[in-house]
């Protein structure tokens, strides 16, 4: 039977893949670009007993030799035997484009320590992609009396309110196996090795609703309760005796210890930037450096960025931006308006929280500036055209926030009516128009926000006239005037004495 894991993938998937063969493994794998993944033989059957030192072929056959292959053999929490096979292929070249590459491995009971042992072994392929396979194996010249073997994946995984926690295990006599396991705290050294030889079934927790699939089995721990940190897992097969035959024995216990990550707790999230900007063509930065995990820190941390802006109460979305280290990011300001910028942080326990920052955007209305013939103009001034002559008008320095700038608008108006259009032009006395005309010259920006400035022309031919109003008036001063004085010189010449 084959047990094959690829790299990337979650323990509970390697069970689905799972291929039984009595001697050989085909591992399959999501194609890299066009490449098809290699195919594995390997001629040592799942729970093998070795009594003897034997000679076992391992071969790879792909269109280019691996990156690297090792294999290790593995019990009772250690590692009995490792070795790195990547320059000590034996090379076969085929006709098609395939070719094998091969090494072997001695194992028994005169090498390594007598054993319920997992064989491993691991592939990187030309491409990167990474292959496991794990044999259960029996090193012993009597075999009456072992403990069943056991290898579990995932050390120092991360996990979140629960764990799922895969493995393989196989006993010598095809004896049912039960799995015990406890979670603790790691001391300052994680996972030591455990040097009493007598177990105490009852600070143990009986594994339920596990799944098997011949050797490889599957459950979950519930860990919602327990605070964030490191935490050793130890795993107990235990042997439990045949019912058919009536002979009473000890229980048979094999031991594996992995380190676990829980973090319960979501990452805490902050974003640092401006709520009130400016339109422009420069960006804004917004920063979520500040966003941290309580117990693990910002190591591992993902960032994923979101621009939405808010469009009558709906939202829609700008820019999504998404990295494991992005921790800062920029936007463009380039259009007015009320955005939203989202920030949401997943620990490597996938734990996530978000938090939105409202962003508003102003537009600013155009600067209004008017030359003509070269000499600047402000608003109400006064300027005398013959109506013979022209005048140049110009607008082309007013000025807008720089993305703006370059797509502003220009309408000349004459008494409130449009007559150009465009940044400059040559400004004629109109017709139907005696001796005066109110210019105005309005900007508009592609926001629709617009300034104005007017100026009256008027015809240097044209004498003063006076206002009819200012006439009577002027009339009814001089009128009272005269009669104050006649009033007062007729009082003088009664007051002289005549004789």
């Amino acid at each position: 039977m084959s047990n094959v894991t690829s790299k990337g993938l979650m323990p509970w998937l390697i069970l689905n893949t799972l291929l039984i063969c009595s001697s050989q493994s085909i591992v399959s794998a999501e194609n890299i670009d066009t490449n098809y993944p290699p195919i594995l033989e390997v001629n040592v059957q799942d729970g093998m007993v070795i009594t003897t030192d034997t000679s076992f072929t391992i071969s790879i056959q792909d269109e280019m030799p691996p990156n690297t292959v090792n294999w290790r053999i593995s019990g009772f929490s250690e590692t009995i035997a490792f070795s790195d096979m990547s320059e000590s292929l034996i090379f076969e070249e085929f006709e098609d484009s395939r070719h094998l590459w091969s090494f072997d491995i001695v194992i028994g009971p005169e090498i390594y320590p007598s054993c319920s042992c997992v064989l491993a072994l691991e592939i990187e392929d030309h491409s990167g992609e990474v292959y496991h396979i794990y044999r259960t194996i029996f090193i012993s010249d009597s075999t009456e009396s072992m403990p069943a073997s056991i290898f579990v994946f995932g050390d120092q995984k991360w996990a979140s309110n629960y764990i799922e926690i895969t493995g393989i295990s196989k006993s010598l006599h095809q004896n049912s196996i039960s799995l015990i396991y406890k979670l603790d705290s790691s001391p300052s050294i994680r996972c030591l090795s455990n040097t009493e030889s007598v177990v105490f079934e009852s600070e143990y927790i009986l594994a339920e609703d596990i799944f098997w699939s011949d050797s490889q089995f599957s459950f979950e721990i519930g860990i919602s309760n327990l605070s964030d940190g490191w935490y050793d897992l130890r795993i107990l097969t235990r042997v439990i005796p045949n019912s058919i035959t009536n002979q009473d024995f000890p229980p048979l216990y094999s031991e594996q210890c992995i380190s676990i990550r829980i973090d319960n707790t979501p990452p805490d999230v902050i974003i640092n930037g401006p709520s009130n900007l400016i339109e422009g063509t420069s960006k804004i930065e917004y920063s979520g450096a500040s966003s941290y995990d309580e117990f693990w820190g910002i190591s591992g941390l993902t960032y994923i960025w979101s621009l939405n802006q808010i469009i009558e109460n709906h939202s829609r979305v700008i820019d999504v931006i998404s990295a494991s280290n992005n921790r800062n990011v920029s936007f463009d300001r380039t259009s007015s308006g009320v955005f939203q910028v989202c920030l949401t942080v997943i620990d490597k326990a996938g734990n996530t929280a978000s938090s939105n920052l409202s962003v508003e955007v102003n537009n600013t209305a155009p600067i209004v500036r008017l030359q003509i013939d070269s000499i600047s103009f402000s608003d109400g001034e006064t300027i005398y055209l013959e109506k013979a002559e022209k005048l140049f008008i110009d607008a082309s320095l007013s000025s807008d926030s720089d993305n703006d700038i370059n797509s502003l608008r220009y309408i000349w108006r004459v008494n409130n009516i449009p007559m150009y259009v465009g940044s400059s032009t040559e400004l004629t006395w109109p017709q139907e128009i005696e001796e005066e005309f109110l210019l105005t010259i309005e900007v508009l920006d592609d926001d629709s926000a617009s300034s104005k400035l007017s100026i009256h022309v008027k015809d240097p031919n044209v004498q003063a006239s006076y206002p009819l109003p200012l006439l009577l008036l002027l009339a009814s001063a001089l009128f009272f005037g005269y009669s104050l004085m006649r009033f007062r010189v007729n009082t003088v010449e009664t007051e002289i004495p005549k004789w």
